[in-house]
């Protein structure tokens, strides 16, 4: 009787999840064929000024081998050398500052409170949700392109580790650090009770086939 309760309130868990999921919208995963596409339509911009960019000074370099100018041909080529470098160096840069720039003290506490309000786990329905729902903040609030800024749960799940976890949670917001061990307790405890509730069901299925 105890495990059939138990799977009911689970399976009414996961329709509530996929409920809530439905109400506040996909996820990038489900409208780009791979994370590449999404990754590139978020930069589509840059990219797109860069390769024009690129792709007139290499023109410009090859006529003016064709013209009888011989400072044109040292201009263009040492351009043409250093400066498609430089450029891709320096897109790079705005990209890294404009995804950093994104997760400001106040976007983290909403990323603190979704992982605390939905006592997200190791289980990927919640982090789904999470990624979600702060995609729709961040693109309501302007932090971030339509393309959103989660492509997945993962990627969502990961993020929260590597910025709140004891071994890379000293952050310059001190006034986050309540939120961060609270969000972290809550973590904890839903990560212990899914591995407690599969370790025993495993070991339930091993006996009762012996």
């Amino acid at each position: 009787m105890r495990k059939r309760r138990n799977i009911g309130s689970q399976e009414m868990g996961s329709n509530e999840i996929h409920r809530r999921r439905e109400t506040q919208g996909t996820l990038p995963r489900d409208l780009y064929c791979c994370r590449f596409a999404w990754e590139l339509s978020k930069v589509r911009f840059l990219v797109t000024t860069f390769l024009l960019s690129a792709s007139l000074l290499v023109l410009l370099t090859w006529w003016s081998f064709h013209v009888s100018i011989d400072y044109l041909k040292i201009i263009f080529t040492l351009s043409a050398i250093f400066g498609i470098p430089l450029g891709f160096i320096v897109m790079m840069i705005i990209i890294a500052e404009r995804d950093a720039s994104v997760l400001s003290m106040k976007n983290r506490m909403h990323f603190l409170n979704q992982v605390i309000e939905n006592r997200a786990g190791v289980t990927m329905d919640k982090w789904d949700l999470i990624a979600a729902n702060m995609n729709r903040i961040l693109i309501s609030s302007g932090s971030c392109s339509d393309a959103g800024y989660f492509f997945n749960g993962e990627m969502c799940y990961d993020k929260f580790r590597r910025l709140f976890m004891p071994e890379s949670k000293k952050t310059k917001y001190v006034e986050l650090d309540p939120y961060i061990d609270k969000a972290l307790r809550i973590y904890k405890a839903n990560v212990s009770a899914y591995w407690s509730e599969n370790i025993e069901g495993a070991l339930d299925r091993e006996f009762n086939g012996q």
